[in-house]
């Protein structure tokens, strides 16, 4: 058959072999099976071609595997962890040459030739541990190995499962990290201890919501705020309501600008509602992760009272420097002017004896006598300031020496203003007289000076009451303390000025000093009283005086005579002549002879050829003080009535002296009728009382 034995010469090889084994020839099988023959002829050649492309296949698999496993093994020969390939048994499969495997790995006993290195025995202890976990699910095992044989050095072990019965051990040596972590933990521990040990209030806050993140016990103690309330409150909480605007002003401008420190002094209020002062230090720092700033807060509260008082103190040594200063130049321009007085004082009076009948005369001499006065005023005035001012305290009857008050005070106060007495009767008052006179007088010309066109000035005296709890201040056992008031219908005084008052040399008035409110202030302090003021601009001024009740004054009666010891012969000691011409003869017109001694030095020598009945002494005499001549007198004449005449107003030069009885004492400018009241109590060797020695 020609298909047939086309068939047999394109027969697969082994289809063919099994067709000979079978029948001996192709030409034996029967027609009928040709077509079948050549179906598993086709299927031998299917086969072969399917297992030429599988081996083709298998080829190139196992150049990728090999390939691929070479670069893995690249890789972790490249990674800096040190990892081993191990069997589930402990023994080395595969491993990163370093020398830290040494440290982990050994190598197996002599008997084991199969075995090479193996893990050693204490580690394989680990790692079995670490293959339990991983067989029950767990996706890695790790954890840390210390290596006392290599210097204490920690490594970090990662286990992972490879196959069910191998592993990869990855190493790290994280001795340096441990140690970087140690020592932050360390640093965050000396930290936290600085922080919860200062002794100054500290806290942490988030800059984005102003929570307080973390606060220390100084703060706890300080403010009065647990730590839990401070932990759910705002910084804006411990401020005052009106420093909230600047605190947020301040947020936004370190926001903007980045700023990593801040400082300043601020007003922080503690839980009671106390308002403090308190010196901020504030730095930027990491808290948990985020951005936060750390606060130092110091409490200067005290700091700044003392640095006031300090200032304050500063301002009152400059001020009782300047002031010293302006004694001594006070006390000689007291000195000269009231020389200047006292030579007008006698010729004034001499003209108006003169021209008795005469009005104009006597109108002008009356000018002349009130300017005398307001200029011995403005310099008693400046004397007392600049002297400590020594008082005489007695028990006062305000009802006979208020009417001499307003008598004084009607005297200098013009008619359109209207002065009134509000007075309880019966009250006595413990004080020096003469200095309290000097004090309502003061305030008096004030209120005139404030009053603009007709006005009212009324002073008002009640007993101490109410509990002493008054608007204007408190006053301790009131009931011990009589109140007078001395309200005007003034300009009043601006919210300025008032915290000036009482200091010295500030005056708002062209003319002014600026010694008097000052003056007045010391004197009521000096009689343990009190002084307040109250004042609107345009509404006027009350000025608000406490002081002490005292027992009712017993009578005196006087014991010496009334009648003045005759004077016929004086003794002038003067070294200026216009004081010694115009008192000379304003003397004669008495009809006292006056001999002149112009300066100490003479002094004894006239008494001595002028045996006088009295001599007027001068006390700033020009080459010998006046004290030196008394005493020179009263050794050589010690019942000499002496009267002791002076521009300045320092008792305390001749105090001591004038405890005789026969010596007095005059301050220039005086008029006639003192000098002739003091003569006749020198002469008649009464006592010198206070109230007589004429200011």
């Amino acid at each position: 058959m020609r298909k047939s034995e086309s068939s047999q010469g394109e027969m697969h090889s082994l289809l063919n072999r099994q067709i000979r084994r079978q029948f001996g020839t192709v030409e034996a099988i029967p027609k009928s099976a040709i077509g079948l023959l050549e179906a598993v002829d086709e299927a031998y050649r299917q086969n072969d071609a399917d297992r030429t492309l599988l081996e083709r296949a298998l080829e190139m698999s196992s150049q990728e595997l090999l390939q691929a496993n070479s670069q893995m093994r690249a890789m972790l020969q490249a990674t800096p962890d040190v990892f081993i390939h191990v069997a589930i048994d402990g023994t080395v499969l595969y491993y990163k040459t370093d020398p830290v495997v040494e440290l982990f790995c050994s190598r197996a006993e002599a008997g084991d030739a199969r075995r090479g290195l193996v893990l050693e025995s204490d580690f394989f202890e680990l790692f079995n541990r670490a293959i339990e976990e991983l067989l029950h699910g767990a996706p890695m095992a790790c954890f840390d190995v210390e290596q006392p044989g290599a210097g204490d050095r920690v490594f970090e072990v990662r286990i992972v499962m490879l196959l069910l019965d191998q592993a990869i051990i990855y190493i790290r040596d994280v001795t340096e990290a441990k140690d970087a972590e140690r020592d932050i933990r360390e640093s965050e521990e000396r930290y936290r201890s600085l922080f919860d040990g200062n002794p100054h209030p500290m806290w942490v806050y988030d800059p984005e919501t102003l929570s307080f993140l973390a606060v220390n016990n100084a703060a706890v103690l300080h403010y009065g705020y647990s730590r839990g309330e401070f932990l759910s409150m705002i910084i804006k909480d411990i401020r005052p309501s009106d420093q909230v605007p600047e605190l947020m002003r301040l947020m936004q401008e370190i926001a903007e600008t980045g700023e990593q420190s801040a400082f300043g002094v601020f007003k922080h209020r503690t839980k009671d509602g106390t308002e403090i002062d308190v010196e901020i230090a504030s730095s930027a720092i990491v808290f948990a992760g985020h951005k936060a700033r750390l606060v130092l807060a110091l409490d200067v509260t005290e700091k700044r009272r003392l640095e006031a008082e300090r200032e304050g103190m500063q301002r009152q040594l400059e001020q009782a420097h300047h002031l010293s200063s302006l004694g001594h130049l006070g006390a000689t321009m007291a000195h000269e002017f009231n020389n200047v007085l006292m030579g007008i004082q006698p010729f004034a009076e001499a003209v108006a004896r003169a021209h008795p009948e005469s009005t104009v005369v006597q109108n002008a001499v009356q000018r002349i006598g009130t300017a005398i006065k307001r200029g011995k005023g403005v310099t008693a005035e400046i004397l007392s300031f600049t002297r400590k001012t020594t008082l005489i305290r007695k028990p006062i009857a305000l009802d006979a020496w208020l009417d001499e008050l307003a008598a004084e005070a009607r005297a200098v106060l013009p008619m359109n203003i209207e002065l009134r007495l509000d007075v309880c009767e019966g009250l006595v008052v413990s004080g020096d007289a003469a200095h309290l006179q000097q004090v309502f007088l003061n305030l008096m010309l004030n209120a005139r000076d404030a009053i603009a066109g007709a006005g009212t000035l009324v002073l008002q005296v009640r007993p101490g009451s109410g509990g002493g709890v008054y608007p204007f201040g408190v006053v301790e056992n009131v009931e011990a303390f009589a109140h007078f008031t001395l309200a005007d219908s003034g300009s009043g005084i601006s919210p300025e000025a008032m915290s000036h008052v009482f200091e010295p040399l500030f005056t708002t008035k062209r003319s002014g000093t600026g010694l008097g409110l000052a003056l007045t202030h010391r004197i009521v302090l000096q009689h343990d009283g009190n002084i307040f003021i109250e004042s609107e601009e345009g509404r006027g001024t009350s000025i608000h005086i406490f002081l002490p009740l005292a027992v009712a004054p017993q009578s005196e009666e006087e014991t010496a005579s009334t009648e003045r010891r005759h004077v016929r012969r004086l003794v002038l000691v003067e070294d200026d002549p216009a004081v010694s011409v115009g008192l000379s003869a304003l003397l004669e017109l008495e009809g006292i002879d006056v001999t002149v001694a112009e300066n100490g030095a003479c002094a004894m020598e006239v008494i001595g050829r002028a045996r006088p009945d009295a001599v007027l002494l001068d006390v700033g005499l020009p080459d010998i003080s006046g004290t030196e001549v008394y005493l020179q007198i009263a050794e050589r004449w010690p019942s000499m009535p002496v009267i002791f005449s002076t521009g300045h107003a320092d008792l305390s030069r001749i105090r001591d002296l004038t405890s005789e009885p026969h010596v007095g004492y005059l301050l220039k400018p005086y008029g006639l009728t003192d000098l002739l009241d003091m003569l006749g109590t020198v002469g008649a060797g009464r006592p010198i009382t206070e109230s007589r020695i004429k200011r």
